[in-house]
């Protein structure tokens, strides 16, 4: 078998790229002005002009969830029904909008089916698991934060609607408070902490943080080109993982023999369906005698061809692995859209999350090694991508990916270096700088002369950064965070995790 190289720290730190993003453009659920036979009695949206838009927010239980503009149309406040939905995630209602219904879905019984009055118009229908409630009148204004046009409704009826369901809530025309009488928000026992494994070095960092982890991916897996798996983990670490309640997932790619991602043997397996086939069973084989808990795909690089591909390769592999007790974590490229013709095409998150029980988002690398110097990863983009994921899988599937490195350029020029975290402390320690801190992106930042004469500019995670990033975890509910990776970090992950309140 061909012995692959493993691939170097800057190889490895995810160079999807970022030229190609393609902005916030939906995250909100958009207004369907067009009638259908579900609301016939549909009238023509008013538009909302931007200037009449105010910050709102939400609180459940007396913890802000949502700060979306609203605003006040003959007297009556409207506010969105897209962040409405993601607030209610926090008392355990999940919902849905098609073709301007909205359907809340909730194991409570109905308390008082009267609210309904069959008398009502209005193009938007309330719904409550799948029995019609309320019609409104729906208003269309362009959301600021996403761009997009977007429905906004009654704050009075959403109240009267969520009262039927046992959600009661106080509006003081700035701040919408919702609270039921039991709390169902993820505890901390759900919460997935998992973690990439690079190696020896990594694999030890590891374990001597496994009271810190749930599970690890042991990154040192990929496949052939005849549809094979090859790769050794490093001695021991899934058995002590094991030994801590911490689940090993066997992290397979797609590098090639020089350490890079290759689309090309990637395609070659994917589009073949014998190969296919023959990589989902030696994936399935390599779980269950290596005693792993499952698979971790990382697929980079998959031309926007080969998606229909990739996603019958995952419902396979998923079902070889449920069959054998195991399961399916997929790594994607963090998106805040998917349009055809973009770079990452292949990757539908609805397609993936319907085969994967987990779903990493690798929300770094916004600006890389050959980009001007800028933050790695923003929390504006950081939420962006967030509010993208889970308007297309649940919520809990996803989990945030956490980069516990950093990144210095020189004003001479080339590429950035990568640096670990406690590198990254060492150097400013060794030129006496203070860091400063980019308040538009949330994360610190350094300059200082090089001995050299040039200038050099670090932009790296700290405590503060990464807490603020696993406030997304708990203000969308996603399951957990990745980490990339074991070894780079030093203990401000690790405070940062302790601190947070899931």
């Amino acid at each position: 078998m061909p012995k692959y190289k493993r691939p170097s720290l800057l190889q490895r730190l995810r160079k999807w790229g970022t030229t190609s993003l393609v902005p916030l453009s939906a995250i909100a659920i958009p207004f369907v002005a067009t009638p259908t036979a579900s609301n016939s009695n549909a009238s023509n949206p008013v538009l909302i002009q931007e200037h009449q838009l105010g910050i709102r927010q939400i609180d459940v239980n007396s913890i802000t969830e949502e700060k979306p503009y609203g605003f006040v149309h003959h007297g009556t406040t409207y506010m969105p029904i897209w962040y409405v939905m993601q607030a209610l995630k926090g008392l355990g209602v999940e919902s849905t909008w098609t073709n301007g219904i909205w359907n809340l879905n909730t194991s409570t019984p109905i308390a008082n089916s009267s609210a309904i009055a069959e008398n009502q118009s209005g193009q938007v229908h309330i719904e409550i698991d799948g029995k019609l409630l309320q019609r409104v009148t729906g208003l269309v204004a362009t959301d600021p934060d996403s761009g997009s046009p977007t429905c906004y409704i009654p704050i009075w009826y959403m109240m009267q609607v969520l009262r039927t369901i046992g959600i009661q809530s106080s509006w003081n025309g700035q701040t919408w408070n919702l609270s039921a009488s039991s709390d169902t928000r993820p505890n901390s026992s759900a919460f997935t902490v998992f973690g990439w494994v690079t190696g020896p070095t990594s694999a030890a960092n590891a374990e001597a943080n496994l009271s810190n982890l749930t599970e690890i991916g042991v990154d040192d897996y990929t496949l052939t080109s005849a549809g094979g798996v090859v790769g050794t983990a490093p001695v021991g670490v899934v058995s002590n993982a094991a030994m801590h309640q911490v689940s090993a997932y066997a992290t397979v790619t797609n590098l090639d023999s020089s350490g890079n991602f290759s689309s090309t043997e990637v395609s070659d397996i994917l589009e073949n369906p014998a190969l296919s086939a023959s990589a989902a069973s030696a994936l399935t084989n390599l779980a269950d005698t290596g005693n792993y808990a499952g698979i971790n795909v990382d697929f980079e690089q998959i031309p926007e061809t080969d998606g229909t591909a990739f996603d019958e390769f995952l419902q396979v592999l998923s079902q070889d692995l449920k069959a054998s007790g195991k399961q399916l974590n997929v790594t994607v490229p963090a998106e805040t859209d998917n349009p055809s013709g973009t770079a990452y095409g292949a990757y539908q998150y609805s397609q993936i999350a319907a085969f994967a029980n987990s779903v990493s988002l690798l929300t770094y690398d916004y600006t890389y090694i050959n980009n001007p110097p800028g933050p790695i990863a923003p929390l504006w983009w950081d939420q962006q991508v967030v509010r993208y994921a889970v308007s297309q899988m649940p919520a809990s599937k996803v989990l945030l990916g956490i980069g516990t490195y950093g990144y210095e350029w020189t004003s001479g020029g080339g590429n950035a270096i990568a640096l670990t975290l406690p590198q990254v402390t060492a150097t400013l320690s060794a030129h006496g700088v203070t860091p400063s801190w980019d308040a538009a992106a949330s994360v610190p930042y350094a300059t200082y002369q090089t001995s050299a004469g040039s200038t050099a500019t670090i932009y790296y995670e700290n405590q503060q950064s990464i807490s603020e990033k696993l406030s997304l975890v708990s203000q969308y509910h996603l399951g957990g965070i990745a980490i990339w990776s074991m070894g780079l970090e030093n203990n401000a992950l690790w405070n940062a995790i302790t601190a947070a309140h899931f």
